[in-house]
């Protein structure tokens, strides 16, 4: 698998400034802070939290309401980062996303946000999945990129390289099965103009 390395602390700063600085990516940012708030609020989601990649802790202040949160990342320099920026208090730690250095039900819950889109194969997807499963005893948060008629035809039309793969529906239900999840609501940032959903998963049991 590959993941976004950022190559110093500078490089950290400078996207956390500037990713979300653009009238419209604001917008999207608010939303999705707002979409993950009520999900947690809704359904009554508490921590010990993993959010994992904690990245530059974009959500931490939301995560934080519901119950500690625990920072992990691949990237040693996000890491640095959420430490000295975010919290330190639990210190966030370096660690893979498919092979996490926690027991079995260590955490109530672990997050997910902007990752399983950068994931291209099925059992890349499932192995993340998996583990964000063994380590949780309650529930999951991801977001994923799930294809609809509407973004299969603008692709058909308009060919342009990218980085994202979106699954359908079905491919979901049934990968995160695969793991151990259920798929239990699953939100559209902004229906029918954008691909990405925040799926709330429960233990299959």
């Amino acid at each position: 698998m590959t993941y976004k390395i950022w190559e110093n602390l500078e490089q950290v700063e400078k996207y956390a400034n500037k990713r979300y600085k653009s009238w419209d990516q604001r917008w999207i940012s608010n939303r999705e802070l707002n979409m993950v708030a009520q999900m947690v609020a809704e359904n009554n989601l508490s921590g010990p939290i993993l959010d994992c990649p904690s990245g530059f802790g974009r959500f931490h202040h939301i995560l934080s309401k519901a119950g500690e949160v625990h920072g992990a990342d691949l990237n040693h320099f996000a890491v640095e980062y959420y430490n000295k920026f975010i919290s330190d208090n639990p210190p966030a730690i370096e660690a893979r996303a498919e092979d996490l250095p926690f027991p079995d039900n260590h955490f109530k819950g672990v997050f997910s946000f902007r990752l399983i889109q950068h994931i291209h194969t099925p059992e890349d997807r499932i192995a993340i999945l998996k583990e964000y499963a063994r380590v949780s005893s309650h529930w999951v948060i991801a977001s994923l990129y799930v294809s609809s008629w509407l973004h299969l035809l603008h692709r058909s039309i308009v060919k342009m390289p990218s980085k994202i793969t979106m699954i359908t529906q079905n491919q979901l239900i049934e990968e995160a099965k695969s793991a151990g999840l259920k798929l239990k609501s699953m939100d559209s940032v902004i229906p029918g103009l954008h691909a990405n959903r925040i799926c709330l998963f429960t233990p299959e049991k």
